[in-house]
């Protein structure tokens, strides 16, 4: 039993000798010297960075936009956007709505706070399927036709950067920036990251 997987292992010594000494057609043993790693990341740096700047050249055979009205205009990029969706796996069929909902009720009304010239509103639009968008909507006493869709960073609330609780710099709370600056802000809700 021991003799022949002795035999068996020197058979496989010798397999792997002849495949190390022959190598495939069109390669050779790797005989860099050095750190490998770095001149690796730079060749696939360099490699990126030429695909890049080349993409510029070609990127408009992708697209074919209309500027005779904004209607043709939509029609003609819509092939753009849902290619885009299709790569960001936008893919379920979004329900179309009116207009954002107000969420308040007897013990919580939809209105959580106010600036100067601004109220703040807990409001929720539908999504997909029985899924439901939520956040703050911040409306201007005098509205300047704007509206903008703010979006918190990953560990910040809406009511952080709407400046109803700390957490942000009021320098950095730009919703309630833009909402004072005659915006209509909405801010929504994002499914935290945090492990509990």
């Amino acid at each position: 039993m021991i003799r022949r997987t002795l035999i068996l292992l020197a058979c496989c010594c010798t397999a792997l000798t002849i495949e190390a000494a022959d190598p495939l057609p069109g390669t050779a043993p790797l005989t860099w010297e050095g750190d490998i790693a770095s001149r690796m990341i730079d060749g696939i740096d360099k490699f990126l960075l030429r695909e890049i700047a080349q993409s510029v050249a070609h990127r408009g055979k992708h697209w074919n936009r209309n500027f005779a009205s904004v209607d043709l205009y939509n029609k003609s990029v819509q092939p753009n956007r849902d290619r885009l969706a299709h790569i960001l796996g936008v893919r379920d069929q979004r329900k179309s709505f009116d207009g954002i909902q107000y969420v308040g009720s007897t013990n919580q009304p939809a209105l959580v706070g106010r600036g100067k010239t601004y109220q703040v509103f807990s409001v929720r639009w539908p999504t997909i399927g029985d899924l439901h968008g939520e956040g703050l909507l911040l409306v201007p006493a005098k509205s300047n036709g704007i509206d903008i869709v703010a979006i918190p960073d990953a560990d910040q609330t809406p009511e952080m950067i709407s400046g109803l609780v700390e957490g942000v710099a009021a320098e950095s709370q730009y919703a309630r920036r833009l909402a004072e600056s005659g915006c209509r802000v909405l801010v929504p809700t994002l499914v935290s990251r945090k492990l509990e």
